[in-house]
């Protein structure tokens, strides 16, 4: 008598994917992953893998781990949230159960910040190059992010050092925006450059965006420091005036004057004389002021103001001149 084992084979491969807890916190900056498992089958032995992306089409059969312990599958990657499913079939074309792993995080772009301007509640093109007095500017950001925005990144820098305080930062529920709000008041007075990044859910942190401004409240102050004396000034001679400008922030756009008198009788004054413009800050100055068109033996007043690159403009200084044409006279007695 001859015997014959036959054996029934009804049940799929014992199927694994082992590397699943490295997809928790999702896949970043790769354009491929390498899928690993474990797959057995002790009657007539494993024979197939396939996946999908999905819950689309299936892959083609994937053989060469047939018979073989471990398996492993590198898959290219596209950019969102995506579900992958395996399966492995034995040679009598029994499948295994299913894995699936859903909910898979793909993101290859870092965050990206994008800046806009609001000064006093409108909007402007670009940032200004100076806030005064009472104004608010609003450095207000949206971060372009698939998977999340973890936190909003703010370097300060005032006058040259890093700062905490001086303006407030604001953001969205979600991170994925933010206000910087600068008020034009004396305590935030100075130069102030912004280095703006996000950070992401995968800990990642995009590329910086800068922008900067200067806050000027303070008008400058000028001091005049040599001045004709002020009686007897000789009208024909030309009277020169020398003084200093003191401006802290923005820096000095022009220095003006004028003068003011009697011509023929009738009281008179020059129009402001811009002819000093964008001098440097901190400058000594020295004003040349005519005066022969005004009346003899009449006093002048001479005027002096200043403009800083904020459009603050100074205090005017006012300085008086008798102007004396008459020779005096040398009488005798006996």
């Amino acid at each position: 008598a001859t015997s014959k084992t036959v054996y029934v084979d009804t049940t799929g491969p014992e199927f694994s994917v082992d590397n699943v807890e490295n997809l928790k916190n999702g896949i970043y900056d790769y354009s491929a992953y390498t899928f690993t498992g474990s797959w057995s089958d002790n009657l007539s032995g494993t024979k197939e893998l396939y996946y999908s992306i999905d819950e689309g089409t299936a892959s083609d059969a994937i053989t060469e781990y047939a018979g073989q312990k471990k398996w492993s599958i590198e898959i290219p990657l596209t950019e969102g949230v995506h579900t992958f499913t395996f399966c492995g079939t034995d040679k009598n074309g029994n499948e295994s159960d299913h894995v699936t792993i859903k909910d898979v995080k793909v993101d290859f772009a870092r965050p990206v910040a994008a800046l806009t301007y609001e000064v006093d509640g409108q909007t402007v093109q670009s940032v200004p190059s100076y806030i005064t007095a009472g104004s608010t500017l609003k450095i207000k950001g949206t971060v372009t992010e698939t998977n999340g925005v973890k936190s909003i990144n703010v370097k300060a820098v005032k006058n040259g050092t890093e700062v905490t305080d001086g303006y407030t930062l604001a953001t969205g529920s979600d991170n994925a925006s933010f206000t910087i709000t600068l008020e034009g008041s004396n305590a935030s007075d100075g130069k102030w450059e912004f280095e703006i990044s996000a950070t992401d859910g995968a800990d990642r942190t995009g590329d910086a965006v800068s922008t900067s401004t200067v806050v000027d409240t303070v008008k400058p102050v000028i001091a005049v420091t040599k001045e004709p004396s002020k009686l007897f000034a000789d009208k024909s001679v030309t009277q020169v005036y020398e003084g200093t400008i003191t401006e802290e922030n923005s820096g000095i756009d022009e220095l003006l004057y004028r003068i003011k008198g009697l011509v023929n009788g009738t009281e008179s004054e020059t129009e402001w004389d811009s002819a000093i413009v964008k001098v440097a800050e901190g400058i000594t100055f020295k004003v040349a002021a005519e005066l022969a068109q005004f009346d003899e033996n009449t006093d002048v007043k001479v005027y002096f103001k200043a403009t800083d690159n904020a459009g603050n403009e100074s205090d005017t200084v006012e300085k008086a001149l008798s102007l004396d044409a008459t020779k005096p006279v040398v009488s005798f007695t006996s």
